[in-house]
């Protein structure tokens, strides 16, 4: 069990990367965006994570990790997401998590029933086109005013000395 298995009603599981973790279900659903927009840094929907994790997560795990959704390219082989996607994923280089090599784990529920649920990753070519996991643990791609569910990643933070801050930041003459 590890840290974040242990907390009640909180629960999130190894991912094979070192420092990251994904929840056994889906938090919420909701639009990725409620105005259609598929920049994941400019949503609602990352708002919303956000306000859910300050009122779901305790405080110690706050301090330690950031929130946010898997890429697609976390979810997906390389294989599939040519297979799927063609043109719409040239120049993606996979960075699959080891627990997503068996489908079985790419499927998730909310409230106890099958659910898509949005990966952080838009669709290239298309303005509101955001990627997908499928009921079966299968890459679609949706649109982002659509209501999914949102299965949320925890990233260990850096330690404040490893970050490279604009203050830290040598200046070239």
């Amino acid at each position: 069990m590890n840290e974040l298995e242990d907390k009640e009603s909180f629960h999130f599981k190894p991912t094979g990367v070192d420092g990251v973790y994904i929840s056994d279900c889906a938090v919420f659903k909701a639009p990725f965006d409620k105005d259609g927009c598929n920049d994941w840094e400019k949503s609602s929907g990352k708002k919303l994570l956000e306000k859910w994790f300050k009122e779901h997560a305790p405080i110690e795990i706050q301090e330690q990790f950031d929130i946010d959704l898997p890429t697609v390219e976390e979810v997906f082989s390389r294989k599939m997401l040519n297979w799927w996607g063609g043109n719409s994923v040239k120049g993606l280089v996979s960075k699959q998590f080891p627990i997503f090599k068996d489908s079985d784990e790419r499927m998730k529920e909310f409230e106890g029933k099958p659910t898509w649920w949005w990966t952080r990753s838009s669709r290239a070519g298309i303005a509101y086109g955001v990627w997908l996991v499928n009921t079966d643990g299968g890459i679609i791609d949706g649109t982002a005013y659509y209501t999914n569910g949102f299965v949320p990643v925890l990233r260990r933070k850096r330690s404040s000395d490893t970050r490279n801050t604009r203050k830290e930041r040598k200046k070239c003459k």
